[in-house]
Parts: structure tokens; C-alpha cells; sequence
């Protein structure tokens, strides 16, 4: 590979794993890596006490990492087309696991038809085509109201985000690069002249965005399961020319699990290189806030490593957290800290955690009564940001959430390839996002739900750092490539189906699959136990 930028070509995109295409590009992006670092009091890395380098990456090209990115990507991809097979928790791993059931399978060892039947018959009857993170059950959610109900509604046929796949909406906004980058409230100084690169080189700068706030799960039948698991991210429209971008990785057919080389007929899927010019993308998870504004949040990943992130992430094992260190539940997710979790880097040996919080004040502007049939409300996420974004102060006066950086000072204290530590260097404000009033807050509707985003979709100066982000790449490739050739193939005057010659008796055969898997709920037909 030449250059991330330049990437390799059609041929050699399609041929090559998304694991081995991440190996390249971070094997890239360390050629030509400065012998040393240093940081902004002298001090050089590596050094007698750290052995490490600022802002470089380390064991991105072994084979274990290889072999754990590979089976977590290829078996979140095989559940997105055979969602019947698998609960929606993922295998449970013992007694005690929050809202995770088990199931037993019985035949299709020669070719016959498999029955999934459930241990409890309090378990979903219907399973989401995602693997979530553990959510909070029932008796953890508090209301003054009646509780909840939280029956799984109908499946939707559509094949849904796998990683914060349930909207709440999709707004526009402008992210504003500060006017003085100097000076910085909450701290003395501002950020240093060597660190204003990519979308921090100019002061003033404003940038459109389409912020997309969200939960957890795909299909979630009432907010209540999701209050923990959020996610804010960052459409930065007319940053760059696509030339500075990263070029992302298609998913090779011999990448493929085996359900999808029958779906895709053995063709290599290269679903999202040519979008729109200039576009990068930013994607923060709900963290902790901080005690005080401005100060150090728990910006961070519950996973340290990749056998938690599989854990975590395919298992439904994820490490036991303090609860200190536990999210704090907004009924309105205006409300929340975002974070990048891993670093990104800020230029070549220089790097960065990102997170947006609301700036001083502006959560008091949120309504404070919570209105009648709160939790009731099965979508009280979006319920409580519209409430807020249609008021019409709103107009002259936006709402704001402030943009911090925390710099990476000492390489070991706070590391890039464990995205699990708590990084306590100095937050600086460096930008706001400014939401408007808005006339609608688009909720889960297919505008909202067709966006594409890729932790990669971005430029070589904010290169995502560490082995989380790498196996995002992996993930994310897979995750948007069957997506949107899943559902495309699935309406047949699409691109996809043409570019495979699908004639109506494929596509026929395609939609036979897919309700088999359960993808369109339990049927007379689904392969899907139904409960015990």
C-alpha cells in the first residue's frame, strides 16, 4: 500500500480480509514513525522509565491479533444473516448474566432443518440481528410510573445497524473550532500550535454536521432496555477533499462466513468507497461524566484488550465495572458525556482522547419536569431531545455541547493499545457543537437508520490508534458492507442485485433464506424455537 490515502486498488481490495487490509494500513502509517517523541515539556520517548512511544501503535502485526480480529468480525457478520440461530445475548456464560437467555439446538446436522429452542420462557420471543452489550434489567430502572413493558415488538425487515443500531435522532448542527485556540477555559492555555492539525488547523473554522445520537441495540421494543449504552456520532460534511481521506476495507468473499458466500453468491462486497466527498466521521459512546465541568471523564472502554472485547462483544461477558465508573442514566441523551473511548492520533507521534459534554449551564436549559407517562413511553429518548430542540429560544440561541481533547503526555501512564485506562491529563476546549432548533428531530426513520459510519472514515492526522480501534475496522467493514448489500439485494431494482445478475428466481431463493433465519420474526416456516 502506498499511502492510506491512496489505498490499494479495486483488485487488491477485494481480495484482501479486512483483518489483513487493517495489518497495512497501521503497518503504513508506522513507516517512516520518528525514532523518538516528544512531549510538550521535552521529555523524549522512549526513555529509562517507558519503553513506548507517543502515539504509535504495538502489535498490530501479529498472528493472535489477527486470528481473535477475524473470528469476532466473522461471527457478528454470520448472526447479521442468520439471526434465528442465535439468542439475542449471544451464548450466555453462566448463571447471572443480566437479560441473557440460553437455547438448545436440536437437528440440521444432515441437512435438515435446526430448532432453536429457548430455556426459559421468559426469553425473547423474537431475537434482535444484533449481539449487544448487557443492558440493565428490568428491577435496575426506576420510575415513579408503572414499569415498563418489555415485549420484543416485530422484527423489521430491514437489516439494522449492528453497533448503536436504535436512534433516537439524527439533528443538524455545526461543530465550531474555537476563535482563540490560546487560550481555553478551565485550564490555563490552550492547545499548542503543534497539535492543530486535520480538523483543529483553523480557528473559526465551522463545519455542517448530521449528529446522530442513539442506543444500544438494533431493535429495541422501549428505551428503558437501553439507558446506558449510548452513542453520539459526528457527520463532519466538507472537511476534506476524499483524496485526504482514509481509504476503508471491502470484505473479501474468501473473508466471508459461509452464509453470507451463499447470500452474496461468492462476490467480494466494496459497498461504501465512493460516498459523499469531503466527509469524516467521528464516533463517541456515552461515558461517565466528570465531577465538575471541564474536568477528566471516564473516557474509556470497558474491554483493555481483544479477548475482553470478544467477551464483551460476542460472549456477552464483559468485565466487571466499578460503580463509580458507571454511566449515568439522562432521561434526555442531550444530557450525556461522549467519548472516543481509544485514542486518535493528533498528527504523526501526537495523540488525543476526544469527548463532548455539555457546556457549562446548558443542561439546566433541559425541561426538568418529567412528563406523564415517562418510561411509559417507549421512546422517551427521542420524546425528551425533540421536546428540548423544537423550543423556539432554540433559535437565536443554540444548544451547545463542548468539544475537549485530552493529550497523551507520557506513553505509559497513558497508553494507547489498552483502551481501558483512564487517561488524567488536562481536558482542553477546542470546539462546540451547536444545535439549533429544529423544526422535526428525525427519529428511526430511514434516513437516520441508512447512515453509514466507519471509525476509518477519516483523515491521516486523526488516524485511530490501538487494538479496539483496529478491530472496529474489521467489524464496522463487515457490519456496513452486508447492510447495505443485504438490503439492497432485497430490493431488487438496487445496484447490488443488479451488479450480481440476480434474476427473480435468486432473489426469490435470497428472501426464503432470510425468513428462514428468523429475519422477519418467528413464522410457520422459521427454523427459531419459540420458548420452552
Amino acid at each position: 500500500m502506498s499511502s492510506m490515502t491512496a489505498g490499494p486498488s479495486h483488485a487488491e481490495r477485494v481480495e484482501l480480509p479486512p483483518t489483513c487490509y487493517q495489518s497495512t494500513l497501521s503497518a503504513t502509517y508506522d513507516e517512516d514513525f520518528p525514532a523518538t517523541t516528544t512531549n510538550l515539556y521535552g521529555e523524549e520517548f522512549p526513555n529509562n522509565k517507558c519503553s513506548l512511544q507517543l502515539g504509535r501503535e504495538y502489535g498490530f502485526d501479529t498472528t493472535e491479533e489477527h486470528e481473535i480480529i477475524t473470528e469476532t468480525a466473522k461471527i457478528m457478520a454470520e448472526r447479521m444473516l442468520n439471526v434465528g440461530k442465535y439468542d439475542a445475548k449471544g451464548p450466555c456464560l453462566g448463571a447471572g448474566a443480566t437479560n441473557c437467555c440460553t437455547f438448545t439446538k436440536t437437528g440440521g446436522d444432515n441437512g435438515e432443518d435446526a430448532t432453536y429452542m429457548f430455556s426459559d420462557e421468559n426469553c425473547p420471543r423474537r431475537v434482535s440481528s444484533e449481539y449487544t452489550y448487557q443492558s440493565p434489567s428490568l428491577s435496575e430502572v426506576t420510575s415513579s410510573e408503572d414499569p415498563p413493558e418489555l415485549e420484543s415488538g416485530d422484527m423489521n425487515q430491514r437489516i439494522r445497524k449492528q453497533m448503536h443500531g436504535e436512534s433516537y435522532g439524527c439533528v443538524d448542527a455545526v461543530l465550531k473550532i474555537n476563535d482563540d485556540l490560546d487560550t481555553a477555559p478551565h485550564g490555563e492555555g490552550g492547545l499548542d500550535e503543534r497539535f492543530r492539525v486535520g480538523l483543529l488547523a483553523e480557528a473559526g473554522r465551522k463545519f455542517n454536521v448530521q449528529a446522530r445520537f442513539s442506543g444500544n441495540r438494533n431493535l429495541t421494543s422501549h428505551d428503558a432496555h437501553d439507558v446506558l449504552i449510548r452513542g453520539l456520532s459526528l457527520k463532519i460534511k466538507d472537511a476534506v477533499t476524499k483524496n485526504q481521506r482514509i481509504k476503508l476495507s471491502s470484505v473479501a468473499s474468501v473473508a466471508q462466513p459461509e452464509n453470507a458466500q451463499v447470500a452474496f453468491q461468492n462476490q467480494s462486497i466494496d459497498a461504501f468507497q465512493e460516498d459523499a466527498d469531503g466527509i469524516v466521521d467521528l464516533l463517541f459512546i456515552a461515558v461517565r461524566s466528570a465531577e465538575e465541568p471541564g474536568g477528566v471523564p471516564f473516557n474509556m472502554f470497558v474491554d483493555g484488550n481483544l479477548e475482553e472485547n470478544f467477551n464483551n462483544f460476542i460472549n456477552g461477558a464483559p468485565p466487571a465495572i466499578p460503580i463509580d465508573q458507571i454511566t449515568e442514566f439522562h432521561m434526555n441523551p442531550l444530557a450525556n458525556t461522549y467519548g472516543s473511548g481509544a485514542a486518535w492520533a493528533l498528527g504523526k507521534g501526537q495523540a488525543a482522547k476526544w469527548h463532548i459534554e455539555p457546556c457549562e449551564g446548558e443542561v439546566d436549559r433541559l425541561p426538568d419536569r418529567v412528563w406523564k407517562g415517562n418510561f411509559r413511553d417507549e421512546d422517551f429518548s427521542h420524546t425528551a431531545m425533540q421536546r428540548l430542540l423544537k423550543n423556539r429560544k432554540l433559535r437565536n440561541q443554540p444548544y451547545r455541547m463542548c468539544v475537549f481533547l485530552q493529550i497523551q503526555e507520557d506513553a505509559c501512564e497513558q497508553p494507547i493499545e489498552d483502551a481501558s485506562v483512564r487517561w488524567m491529563t488536562k481536558p482542553i476546549k477546542v470546539a462546540e457543537l451547536q444545535i439549533s432548533r429544529q423544526n422535526d428531530v428525525s427519529h428511526d426513520d430511514l434516513m437516520c437508520d441508512s447512515t453509514m459510519l466507519h471509525p476509518y472514515r477519516t483523515i491521516e492526522e486523526h488516524f485511530p490508534l490501538g487494538a479496539i480501534n483496529r478491530v472496529r475496522h474489521a467489524v464496522y467493514a463487515f457490519a456496513n458492507n452486508f447492510r447495505t448489500a443485504g438490503n439492497q439485494l432485497m430490493h431488487p431494482s438496487n445496484k447490488w442485485a443488479k451488479m450480481m445478475n440476480m434474476n427473480k428466481k435468486d432473489r426469490k431463493a435470497f428472501k426464503q433464506m432470510m425468513k428462514q433465519a428468523c429475519f422477519y420474526g418467528p413464522q410457520e416456516h422459521c427454523t427459531m424455537g419459540t420458548g420452552a
